[in-house]
């Protein structure tokens, strides 16, 4: 958890602006070290569990398999990233983010957590009818005010 929370911190400290140079690449330096780690844990955990082939198995777990593209995916990146196409490397470095998904399989292992979470989802998509009211509200006011004024 602790790597994860440090990779949340510097995906939040990248500058999407060419004025910092320095600051990017020793945040690259960084987000290749934990790249190597989630590598690492990825190669632990297969070589325990098996890959896919039995029940139980590494590929079995849908978690895993969203950790198992996130990390291909920076490895990937590992490839990409000598190129000077500028798309595939932002599309790899938006991969990369999903990494803080990753905190969602912790709380797979706190039944009270886990349970506040589905509750949260499912408010979530009553929620959505009252977005969708609302846009039309502020679309309403917005003409009236556009013919008023």
């Amino acid at each position: 958890m602790f790597v994860i929370f440090i990779n949340c911190i510097v995906i939040c400290m990248y500058d999407h602006s060419e004025e910092r140079k320095r600051k990017n690449e020793i945040i690259e330096a960084i987000q290749n070290w934990l790249t190597i780690i989630y590598v690492l844990e990825a190669i632990i955990k297969i070589i325990a569990d098996g890959f896919v082939w039995d029940k139980g198995t590494y590929l079995r777990n849908p978690v895993n398999v969203f950790d198992f593209i996130i990390v291909i995916a920076s490895i990937a990146r590992w490839s990409v990233g000598n190129v000077s196409n500028k798309r595939a490397i932002s599309f790899f470095r938006i991969l990369r983010t999903l990494r803080v998904f990753k905190l969602l399989a912790g709380f797979q292992k706190v039944p009270q957590l886990k349970k506040q979470i589905v509750t949260l989802g499912h408010a979530l998509k009553g929620l959505a009818n009252v977005a969708v009211f609302l846009i039309f509200f502020f679309i309403l006011l917005a003409i009236v005010g556009l013919q008023l004024f």
